[in-house]
């Protein structure tokens, strides 16, 4: 069996993490709303709080697709 360098599972995976991180940011954002709306301000603050990091998560998974090298994912 082969094993698939790195650079070209990093120009995979690091497009699939971000993706599934803003997933992830998209469903907590309906719990932010749902929290809001019961007017549970603590949790809601708490939610807020981590949909802040998670965003901070995908821009520097962004910063760092952007610094990836294209490669041929062929081959």
């Amino acid at each position: 069996m082969m094993a698939i360098p790195l650079m070209k599972k990093l120009n995979v995976l690091v497009p699939h993490w971000i993706e599934h991180n803003d997933e992830h940011i998209a469903e907590m954002e309906k719990y932010l709303h749902a929290l809001d709306a019961e007017g549970q301000k603590e949790l809601a603050q708490h939610c807020r709080d981590v949909i802040a990091q998670m965003t901070a998560v995908s821009e520097k998974l962004t910063v760092m697709a952007q610094q990836l090298k294209p490669i041929s994912l062929r081959g």
